[in-house]
């Protein structure tokens, strides 16, 4: 397995942070997380850290800490060979 870590932090509070599920308006709001750059990840490796509860915006790969998050994210995969999109979303 193949990941190049470019950088990396340890845990990342950051309450300032409007929530995208409460709005901030829970008791402690915000979310805490740890990331790494990574500009090349295998398929494999990609697929091992996503089970674990990594996720991934672009090159940053980040894992929130959950105790010390207002809120669970969500993640949601689809099987892209079966997706067919609905006429509501089309509009979008």
């Amino acid at each position: 397995s193949l990941i190049d870590i470019q950088y990396m932090h340890g845990l990342n509070k950051s309450p300032s942070m409007k929530c995208g599920y409460c709005g901030g308006k829970k008791e402690n709001p915000g979310s805490s997380s740890w990331g790494i750059g990574a500009p090349r990840l295998d398929t494999a490796m990609y697929e091992e850290m996503m089970n674990r509860g990594w996720r991934r915006c672009g090159t940053y790969i980040y894992k929130y800490d959950f105790e010390q998050s207002c809120c669970q994210p969500y993640a949601i995969r689809l099987n892209v060979d079966e997706f067919q999109i609905s006429a509501s979303q089309k509009k979008v």
